[in-house]
């Protein structure tokens, strides 16, 4: 060994070990906490921007069923290329893609009280008639890397998957060639 690198090896006192030891654990935390609030903004971004999709296409259909049609395809397509999904259940195996069941309500009382209801379609009591109003809501997990305070306590109580929910609710008025109160 050339004489440089034994006298290097001899003056090491392993200081900087030490202090890289205590170090790194807390370097690698901040780093995974970043991580973990781009996968969350995605998340955020994708529900959002789905559901924006979904009621546009939406409110210029020729009647409900046609709309609720358009919502569910344009938001399992959106859905699945963005990777959201939906957890029914405490195991890590009940997570599947965001379409399978749907539990599906009109009631917005109800889709903000259950978290269990991943999709909202209420229209206003005007009916599907031009000048009413669509509300969607959408509701999907995304994994994380970090536990939320609500998936943090199903993974203590029952060892549940880790994930965000994503919740955006939008309104749009109804394009149709039905005028209300015809």
């Amino acid at each position: 060994m050339p004489d440089a690198c034994k006298k290097f090896l001899k003056d090491e006192t392993g200081n900087e070990s030490v202090q890289l030891a205590v170090l790194f654990p807390i370097i690698l935390l901040i780093v995974g906490f970043i991580t973990d609030r781009f996968i969350q903004y995605e998340g955020v971004t994708a529900v959002s921007s789905a559901a924006n999709e979904a009621i546009r296409y939406a409110v210029v259909a020729e009647d409900e069923k046609e709309a609720e049609k358009i919502v569910k395809e344009t938001l399992i397509d959106r859905m699945d290329s963005s990777a959201l999904g939906w957890c029914s259940s405490t195991g890590n195996d009940s997570c599947t893609k965001w379409g399978t069941n749907i539990a599906q309500t009109d009631d917005l009382g109800t889709f903000d009280n259950n978290k269990k209801i991943q999709l909202l379609i209420n229209i206003d009591e005007k009916g599907w008639c031009n000048g009413s109003y669509m509300k969607l809501g959408v509701r999907a997990h995304k994994s994380s890397i970090f536990p939320s305070y609500e998936s943090f306590q199903n993974l203590v109580r029952n060892g549940g998957p880790i994930y965000h929910q994503h919740t955006y609710i939008v309104t749009a008025r109804i394009e149709s060639n039905i005028k209300c109160g015809e």
